[in-house]
């Protein structure tokens, strides 16, 4: 269970009924590490379970477990939890050497996603089809849902640039985070635990949601796109690959540019190199020296979790910094520029902002209730920018449910909300087009007049 059942009232008497006292035998707290990454921001309940031990009788026995688990942070849960100090500590190696890690800057803009595109390239067999499933199991975590929405589209998009078929780049492309339906997260993940080939989702864009419980003994490869909050999530993502036997894995980490270099000095005179550099001040300082680190990547890590360095020896292939090459491709050079609609964009001015004060309200209806995101990413769920353009241009050529949804994609909402936004764009394009088109024959009518030809 949760922390907020655990400490609910009905939970508290259920703990005042003597037969259930009785029958506890342990309490265990998986993953207590959130104790201190959730409890301070998000789930305040994680930082309250202390509160449990005056519930429960002290015969009971406590027992906790985390594989990221830094000197600081046991620290701080050891305190939160209860425990006492001389609590008895069980360690083992953190190290995973099975998973092989690499630090990457990106280098196209954060919008275009572009550093990913290396992702599809399997998709294309050696006799030139074009097979999703070729593509190694993949994870890719975000900080926001945003960007997952705006990544997930581009990425779909891109498989359809190279002849994939409107079904396989949908399914091969997943979005997964707390906003989308319970039944939408157990058909990604059955799909996904499908073992190799079998499996028709073999990308799927996260946040922490899909993080614990997700044990997937197959997963090839885990991306961490930007930075994220703390060494210690950085390490139980990159744990989500090769968790099989036998299986082996890689690490990704893309960081921002301007992560790189001195804290002390701007790489150049200039007013954006001196905030590159006040940024980097900010940056958690744990962070900023294993991006910037010369040497072991791995090294570095196992250092901050306190591990022994005297007689270690690192897994070959260990990580990009004693490599010193890349051990995962690189995407094409050059980003694609975007294609040019060949559709004729008059309605897109009408079309575009009728659906956006649709998703406004839309938004409004469904989520008042939830504050735990803002608004904008309220409207993002609903239907994403880029979505919402594509139809905004597209809408002249959007007549039936069939149109819209070669066009939707894997849209969330298609089944809720597909009518009442067909309708919003025929009666955008309809009413646009009729103006047009009355404006053009009036336009033609006083040059025929000033030319003085007969009306036809």
């Amino acid at each position: 269970m949760g922390p907020e059942t655990a400490l609910s009232d009905k939970f508290a008497e259920l703990l005042e009924r003597k037969e259930f006292q009785q029958r506890l035998v342990l309490v265990a707290i998986d993953e207590v590490h959130v104790v201190q990454q959730w409890g301070e921001k998000w789930r305040e309940h994680y930082s309250q379970i202390e509160v449990l031990r005056h519930r429960i009788d002290k015969r009971v026995p406590w027992f906790a477990t985390s594989a990221t688990l830094d000197p600081a942070t046991l620290k701080v849960v050891r305190e939160s939890a209860g425990f006492q100090r001389n609590v008895k500590l069980i360690k083992t190696p953190v190290d995973r050497p099975d998973i092989s890690l690499s630090i990457r800057r990106i280098e196209h803009s954060l919008k275009s996603f572009h550093d990913l595109r290396f992702l599809i390239g399997d998709a294309i067999a050696p006799s030139g089809e074009v097979d999703t499933t070729l593509i190694p199991k993949a994870i890719v975590y975000m900080e926001t849902i945003t960007e997952i929405m705006a990544a997930e589209d581009l990425m779909i998009e891109w498989l359809r640039r190279i002849g994939c078929d409107e079904t396989s780049a949908n399914n091969a492309v997943q979005a997964y985070h707390a906003l989308i339906s319970e039944f939408d997260k157990r058909r990604i993940s059955t799909d996904f635990r499908l073992p190799g080939r079998a499996a028709t989702h073999r990308i799927i864009l996260a946040t922490d949601a899909m993080g614990m419980g997700i044990d997937n003994p197959d997963i090839c490869l885990v991306i961490q796109w930007r930075q994220p909050d703390s060494v210690c999530t950085l390490m139980q993502r990159a744990g989500r690959a090769a968790r099989g036997t036998n299986n082996t894995g890689n690490f990704l980490w893309l960081v921002e540019s301007w992560c790189f270099g001195s804290k002390d000095k701007p790489e150049k005179k200039s007013q954006s190199a001196k905030k590159d550099m006040e940024r980097r001040r900010a940056l958690n300082p744990v962070l900023f020296k294993l991006i910037n680190t010369q040497g072991c990547i791995r090294r570095c890590v196992l250092d901050f979790f306190g591990e022994s360095m005297t007689s270690y020896q690192p897994p070959e292939p260990c990580c990009s910094g004693c490599s010193k090459t890349d051990l995962l491709p690189r995407p094409p050079t050059q980003a694609e520029a975007p294609r040019k609609s060949r559709v004729p964009n008059w309605a897109s001015p009408q079309t575009i902002d009728d659906l956006k004060d649709w998703r406004k309200t839309k938004a409004q209806q469904l989520f008042q209730d939830r504050s735990c995101f803002s608004v904008k990413d309220a409207e993002e769920v609903v239907m994403s920018t880029d979505l919402l353009e594509k139809l905004g241009k597209e809408g002249n050529h959007i007549r039936t449910m069939d149109d819209l949804q070669s066009r939707t994609g894997n849209w969330a909402w298609d089944l809720d909300f597909g009518n009442e936004v067909l309708e919003i764009i025929t009666a955008a394009c309809t009413t646009r087009g009729a103006n047009i088109r009355a404006l053009g024959e009036i336009r033609a009518a006083e040059k025929r007049e000033e030319l003085r030809l007969p009306l036809r």
